[in-house]
């Protein structure tokens, strides 16, 4: 009887382990933990551990994709789309002078291209404006249509209050993405601005149309809508 209840005591505590087991065995594996045995077993290749890199970026684990680009360059040196990536993630995730340091390493081997000149723009942005204004000026000398530095150059010309320069980029940008918020919400702050609230209304609301929940979008609506209702209840001059 003892042995009997010390089995059935042993069987319980044994077949929650049990189930775990069974479940971690017959889950599907990810796309990502596919993406990590290849790069496993492909150590030096650069397709395997790049797409590795993009998967940590898709699931938003850039602290890992960081590790993971610097450990690859770090081994092949000359791998410009290692450099690449990994500027990419640097200026996305604000690490400034790993950003510079990608940068550097990509003009040492004479690989930069327009990408690369918006994403050291992106990550100077903040600390150094007339810098990445420079940047994203030689990016547009590359690529004229490049989305990014046009809304980019926009954007820190709008900042400096240089509307008038401004324009031209943030229409443009417009133009070749008119689905782009940022572009569409820059536009509506550089009309309002220039005293022209109707306008402003149309650009603000296509921001919304593609990103209903954008605050300062919304705030600045409100503005614009209110700036209206005041030019046509005010009796005229």
């Amino acid at each position: 009887m003892l042995q009997r209840l010390s089995f059935l005591i042993w069987l319980w505590l044994l077949i929650p382990i049990l189930l775990l087991v069974y479940s971690q065995m017959t889950r599907p594996t990810t796309g990502l933990e596919i993406r990590q045995k290849l790069a496993v077993s492909l150590p030096t290749n650069e397709d395997v551990q790049l797409r590795l890199v993009d998967g940590f970026r898709i699931q938003g684990r850039y602290a890992e994709g960081i590790a993971h680009t610097q450990d690859f360059v770090k081994r092949y040196p000359n791998s410009a789309r290692g450099h690449k990536a990994l500027l990419s993630l640097s200026a996305e995730t604000g690490r400034v002078e790993l950003a510079i340091n990608s940068f550097q390493q990509l003009q040492a081997i004479n690989q930069v291209d327009a990408n690369d000149l918006v994403s050291i723009g992106s990550a100077l942005s903040a600390k150094d404006p007339m810098l990445a204004m420079h940047h994203f000026k030689k990016a547009l000398v590359l690529n004229p249509d490049s989305l990014e530095a046009n809304i980019n150059l926009g954007s820190v010309l709008l900042e400096m209050r240089r509307e008038k320069e401004a324009r031209p980029h943030l229409e443009k940008a417009a133009k070749i993405a008119p689905q782009n918020s940022t572009a569409q919400v820059n536009l509506g702050i550089l009309e309002l601005r220039s005293r022209r609230p109707k306008v402003a209304v149309e650009h603000l609301t296509k921001a919304l149309k593609v990103q209903p929940n954008h605050l300062l979008a919304q705030k600045l609506l409100k503005v614009a809508n209110e700036r209206i209702r005041i030019q046509t209840t005010s009796p005229r001059q």
